[in-house]
């Protein structure tokens, strides 16, 4: 009997000692849930930004606008000689319009901005987001 109430004892011990050190463990780290940080403080978002190269006079006939949306640029747009595009960030992510062959990039659009560029010369124009590879697209000049 001594040795059962002995077992007992340890056992007990040992379980307070594991209390404690849980305890005092987690007060020194975030509390969490599925290794989510739940006081995280929010990160400040840029406000919108309106990028766009020298355009010129301007009229609602010239600009056509390409929305980026859903991690994704229309694939092919097709536009006419001396037409402006107004891509505009309808993500929530900051996106860039990058032109593989051409010195003509956005640098970066915050969700809600805009980049414009004026295209006068025929061609086709193939263009990406430095954040995100895989979103790739072409404007067609005709």
């Amino acid at each position: 009997m001594k040795n059962l109430v002995a077992i007992v004892a340890v056992i007990l011990f040992l379980g307070v000692i594991g209390v404690i050190g849980f305890v005092v463990l987690n007060n020194n780290t975030p509390a969490t849930s599925n290794n989510v940080v739940t006081n995280a403080q929010p990160t400040p978002v840029p406000a919108p930004t309106s990028n766009s190269d020298d355009l010129g006079t301007i009229n609602s006939d010239t600009i056509v606008v390409v929305s980026i949306k859903d991690m994704s640029f229309p694939v092919v747009t097709t536009i006419k000689k001396g037409q402006i595009v107004k891509w505009t960030n309808d993500d929530g992510l900051v996106h860039t319009v990058t032109f593989n062959d051409i010195n003509a990039n956005s640098g970066t659009i915050t969700p809600g901005g805009t980049y414009d560029h004026k295209f006068d010369d025929a061609g086709s124009f193939t263009y990406h987001c430095n954040f995100h590879p895989n979103m790739v697209a072409t404007i067609v000049v005709e």
